[in-house]
């Protein structure tokens, strides 16, 4: 913490000194404007946005020698930490130039803008001041809801490959608000603009990230079925649990919207029960690899669950 003595300034002013460093992380100058805004006894100040005199930043990527997870780990983080203009070259790319546009195609706002034998060209057109992160929020889970409800409510049916495509879009929407958010903790000028503070940004990543796990799960439980069918029994053990989870869900994401911790707690409190009652079901079925598998991926289910209850009750206490 740094002291900064208050001046008397004129009649009616005072005036404080800011932090050199802050000024210049800030990219302020003499005369430019800043935001003043009063919390409880408290004063927050945070510098105007200005899109315009943003560095465009750039990187390239040697894709020979690597395979497709090792380009996609790279090619990402440079979307995610807002470089505009990603270059991938190689002498692999000829052959690789599908898995390459694949992986970019996959990133909103990123267009492919030039391709050779052995380079490719993608261009950020994303404007960064439009983003809303509570609508970002709200899509994933309208699409974490319908997988959750094709995946588990319908334990006959095989929509893996309908499942995969809706998680590649959960995926594409989670990778936009890891970039908001990281957006907006190197731009402190932003906040203003989303309406939000950097501990709403911390809530934001995680909210996404379970998000996204949640819906990577589902789409899990449509790839065991497809492998393992299961019985007219089995799946009558397995419905109720399925039942039960969904519900857990929904009560967690209304608890979230309304920003009801006690309601999350409820959330929280169904969790051990309905584990202990998957373990039942699992033991009677150590036979059945496929109703091993599904139960373990129910837990799982309801350990993101959890964590979206935490975020609430964190949040909001």
């Amino acid at each position: 913490m740094e002291f900064r003595r208050l001046i008397s300034f004129g009649k009616s002013s005072f005036v404080v000194s800011l932090p050199k460093s802050w000024v210049r992380r800030n990219k302020l100058k003499k005369s430019d404007l800043i935001y003043i805004t009063e919390k409880d006894e408290e004063i927050v100040l945070s510098p105007k946005a200005d899109s315009s005199q943003e560095e465009k930043k750039s990187t390239t990527i040697d894709i020979d020698g690597k395979d497709y997870f090792q380009i996609k780990r790279e090619i990402i983080p440079a979307y995610i930490n807002h470089y505009h203009t990603i270059t991938v070259t190689g002498k692999e790319l000829r052959d690789r130039a599908q898995d390459v546009r694949e992986i970019l195609h996959n990133l909103v706002a990123l267009e492919i803008m030039e391709q050779t034998s052995d380079r490719m060209v993608a261009k950020d057109f994303l404007n960064m001041e439009r983003i809303d992160m509570d609508n970002l929020l709200r899509k994933m889970d309208v699409i974490a809801r319908a997988m959750m409800s094709d995946s588990l409510m319908n334990l006959e049916e095989n929509n893996y490959e309908n499942l995969k495509q809706r998680d590649l879009d959960v995926n594409r929407l989670a990778f936009l608000l890891f970039r908001a958010v990281r957006y907006g903790l190197n731009n402190p000028g932003i906040l203003k603009t989303y309406k939000c503070t950097s501990l709403d940004l911390l809530m934001v990543y995680q909210m996404a990230n379970a998000l996204e796990k949640f819906a990577d799960e589902t789409k899990r439980v449509a790839r065991i079925k497809r492998n393992w069918k299961l019985t007219k029994v089995q799946q009558q053990f397995l419905l109720p649990l399925c039942q039960e989870v969904e519900k857990s869900y929904l009560m967690s994401m209304k608890a979230f919207y309304n920003k009801d911790k006690e309601l999350a707690y409820q959330v929280a409190v169904r969790r051990r029960p309905l584990i202990a009652h998957v373990n039942e079901v699992a033991e009677k079925n150590l036979n059945s690899p496929g109703m091993i598998y599904l139960t373990e991926k129910l837990k799982d289910l309801l350990s993101h669950i959890n964590n979206i209850t935490r975020i609430v009750y964190a949040q909001h206490s």
